[in-house]
């Protein structure tokens, strides 16, 4: 069979013509049966065809025909790969060898083999024997690139893409590959990459490797729109080749262009259905829809269709996962690398997911046993950082995030991981710089932006943190994560028009996630419109039963609605789905506190303390339930060894301060919040609990610079804070004309602040101003009528204007209704 022959049926085969390429292939055995090249030409087209146990049959009666024939034996070993026979693979390529039978194309099957097998060294080697001047040195270049890129030596593949580029200048393949490289090894390189991609579409315009190269040189920038119109112009030259609509796919995907994507998966689906990428885009598209059922029964026919495939195994997993459907999503993981015990991204699911379920231990385990079979793999050392942080070890934890940086400093887990973990550890000034990095390292991306604007809103600098998110939005504008945080944000802000406008096209875009419907819930939840909010939560909960966020927004609901009984069917309900869920339990216990039912809180508490004991979190919860119950004693030495733990913790420092304060021990919390304080300036909660410490104190004076301060240094929610405790300060300081203005400051931006509405009420109190004062927390009731801080402050605007009768009725209806005892004595006390 002739050279023509052979890029005919290339071509063919790239194209899905079946037929055409085995009439092609049946005229040729048909004139001669024992052509080789025929026959390995077959199993090419088997393979091809996904069927690898007939491709394996072709190409060993190739082999049998020609013993010594070079191509034969590369082919045999790359259907023993394909068939995951790998040790059958690598012994057979060996042997040839050795015997003499083989060449360099079997050289080249061979590290194509190592190097998916994670060996290395030894399919660099290979590449290495295959000197230059050879007909397939520009192949061999191609594969070490590969294999460089995919083991993250960017340094070295940086380097050999230019050697390449000046070595094989106009072999397109080749330069589209150096190009695909460049692009891989960051910002600084992606242009002279893509320059070089383009000069190879210039040279090769209908060749579909070529055209893949400049989609997955896109891709690795999250660049979409320029991804969409390069698969477009893919499709329009090859109109036949799967793998461009799988780029197309992916690029409408990352640009949540959902329709298009359906419609490029369509053709792609059409032309090859049982394409390994074709099966896993449609999983994601499904999943991407909520479409549950469909999509679990497309995984079941894809594991099916490749049951020795760790790939669709781990997209079943993921579509677990997005379920919630948690142990079926670990099953599955763990059925992956049951199949190819090298597949890293199942290894680092699986780590992740026993993480999430706080199977720490087993967890620990598994990644020491990962890391030793694939120690590059970026993720993994990012596991190791969180797993050290979870046990308290803060500088071996930045170390293992360091490594993983080391490894792969493209790596987006790792530059997202290590805001996080400095997040965690209060060093928000380099959290800031590393989000600043991670926004430079990938520009086109939204989820930089996400991750610049949470530090920001944590240090008070809200517009700041909106601005970012506003970017986002616009970078990506069918991301529901970045549409959702600009739907938070400007709820923080008090822009409520605005948000509700944003929350509204969220559920108008995506109406059937259940992220957008919570995003409404919880808007309508700070409106008070308790019923509306109830709808919202109970679409998302029919959407995804499991979702953990719906389920504990309904069990908080219901609980300030004071609507009892149906928040302890709620938290009931949540329990049963998500029982090691320390958010469930968490919305649990706080049920339980506000029905006075302290002991049994604790004892929820407790139940997630030993589910995880170094949660930050349920410390906390502990640490205030134990000063709840008065019992002083023991939340001390709780607050001592977890602090010992936890040194770094200045939440839980926080805490303990508070701790303080509820023993009128005022100048020690004020000494702990200044220690905190002075280790991160920036800490909201700190500066508040000083403020209101310097008042217990009667530093009024401070108080109320501290205050201003604030005001000065902070912006949204942050500034509200600061702005009520200056009301405070300046009512404690008799300055009620002062502290009306800022009252009425306040409400202009936050008009459903019941903590402003109850202040305001009290200067307005103080100011012998009753009349204004009851209609004001009149129309609050209105919209919050179980709120007993409105309530109370009703009955003594009734006792100040004398109407005894109406005072004596609000507090009995208090002393009745309240399910907390200390509410229902202090209610006793109006009463008396």
């Amino acid at each position: 069979m002739g050279e023509l022959d052979a890029r005919a049926l290339r071509t063919l085969r790239e194209d899905c013509s079946w037929d055409a390429a085995e009439r092609m292939i049946a005229e040729r055995l048909e004139a001669a049966p024992s052509d080789v090249p025929a026959h390995v030409q077959l199993a090419r087209l088997r393979m091809a065809q996904h069927r690898n146990e007939d491709a394996l049959t072709a190409v060993m009666e190739a082999v049998r025909l020609g013993p010594d024939d070079d191509d034969a034996w590369a082919w045999h070993v790359a259907v023993l790969d394909r068939l995951t026979h790998w040790a059958e693979a690598a012994e057979t390529g060996e042997e040839a060898l050795s015997r003499g039978n083989a060449g360099d194309l079997t050289r080249l099957a061979l590290a194509r083999l190592h190097s998916g097998r994670r060996r290395v060294d030894a399919a660099l080697a290979l590449l290495a024997a295959i000197g230059p001047g050879t007909p397939l040195e520009a192949r061999a270049r191609v594969w070490r690139l590969r294999t460089l890129v995919r083991y993250r030596r960017l340094d070295e593949a940086e380097a050999e893409a230019r050697a390449t580029l000046l070595a094989h200048p106009d072999d397109a393949r080749t330069v589209a590959t150096a190009g695909w490289t460049l692009a891989w090894c960051g910002p600084a390189t992606c242009d002279e990459g893509l320059a070089a991609i383009e000069r190879a579409v210039r040279a090769a315009p209908a060749d579909a490797r070529v055209l893949a190269a400049r989609c997955e040189a896109l891709f690795t920038h999250a660049r979409w729109d320029a991804m969409r119109r390069a698969a477009e112009e893919a499709v329009q030259r090859r109109p036949r080749v799967p793998g461009l609509y799988v780029h197309l796919v992916r690029a409408c995907r990352g640009a949540r262009h959902l329709g298009r994507a359906r419609e490029a998966l369509a053709r792609a689906r059409a032309l090859d259905p049982d394409d390994e990428d074709v099966l896993a885009e449609h999983l994601r598209i499904r999943t991407a829809d909520c479409a549950w059922d469909e999509a679990g029964e497309a995984a079941r026919r894809a594991i099916e269709r490749y049951p020795r495939s760790g790939r669709m195994r781990c997209e079943l997993g993921y579509l677990r996962w997005a379920e919630e459907e948690t142990a079926a999503a670990l099953d599955a993981f763990e059925r992956a690398l049951d199949v190819d015990p090298q597949y890293v991204p199942a290894m680092e699911w699986r780590v992740h997911v026993l993480r999430s379920l706080n199977r720490h231990e087993a967890a620990e385990a598994a990644l020491a046993e990962y890391l030793g079979r694939a120690p590059e793999a970026a993720g993994l050392h990012v596991s190791r950082a969180k797993l050290l942080l979870h046990r308290g070890a803060r500088e071996e934890a930045l170390a293992a995030v360091t490594e993983a940086l080391r490894r792969d400093r493209r790596s987006s887990f790792a530059l997202a991981s290590q805001i996080w973990l400095l997040r965690g550890l209060f060093r928000w000034e380099e959290a800031e710089e590393a989000a600043r990095a991670y926004v430079a390292a990938y520009p086109h991306k939204a989820d930089p932006l996400l991750r610049l604007g949470s530090v920001l809103d944590l240090r008070g600098r809200e517009e700041a943190a909106l601005a970012a998110y506003d970017a986002a939005v616009d970078k990506e504008p069918g991301l529901l994560e970045a549409s959702s945080c600009r739907v938070t944000q400007l709820r923080s802000l008090g822009r409520t028009e605005a948000a509700h406008e944003a929350a509204a096209e969220l559920v108008g875009r995506w109406p059937d996630d259940p992220d957008a419907h919570l995003a409404m819930a919880l808007l309508l939840t700070d409106e008070g419109r308790v019923d509306e909010a109830d709808r919202a939560l109970d679409t998302a909960l029919r959407l995804a039963p499991q979702h953990t966020g719906a389920l504990v927004g309904r069990v908080r609901l219901l609980c300030n609605a004071c609507r009892w009984q149906e928040a302890g069917a709620a938290a009931a309900r949540a329990e049963t789905r998500q029982p090691r869920s320390l958010p469930v339990l968490f919305a649990r216990s706080h049920l339980l506190l506000a029905q006075g039912r302290t002991r049994e809180a604790l004892g929820v508490i407790e139940r997630a303390d030993a589910i995880d004991p170094h949660d930050s979190g349920a410390a906390r919860r502990r640490l205030h339930l134990l000063c709840e119950e008065r019992r002083f004693r023991e939340a001390g030495e709780f607050a001592g060894r977890m602090l010992r733990l936890r040194p770094w913790d200045l939440e839980l420092k926080l805490r303990w301060s508070a701790v303080l304060q509820s023993q009128q021990r005022h100048a020690a919390a004020l000494k702990a919040v200044e220690e905190v304080l002075s280790v991160q300036p920036d800490f909201v909660q700190a500066r508040c609990l000083r403020v209101t410490l310097l008042c217990r104190t009667g530093r009024y004076e401070e108080a109320e610079a501290a205050a201003r301060e604030g005001l000065d240094a902070y912006s949204g929610r942050t500034e509200l804070r600061a702005r009520l405790q200056l009301a405070d300060v300046l009512d404690r300081l008799h300055r009620y004309r002062e502290a009306l203005v800022e009252w009425e400051r306040i409400r202009a931006q936050h008009p459903w602040s019941v903590r402003a509405v109850c202040g305001m009420s009290t200067t307005l109190r103080a100011l012998r101003c009753f009349d204004e004062a009851r209609h004001m927390v009149t129309e609050a009731l209105d919209r919050f009528p179980h709120n007993d801080d409105l309530r109370t402050e009703l009955a003594l605007i009734c006792h100040g204007t004398g109407l005894l009768g109406e005072a004596e009725q609000e507090f009995g209806a208090l002393a009745d209704r309240a399910p907390n005892p200390r509410l229902e004595a202090a209610a006793r006390r109006g009463l008396g």
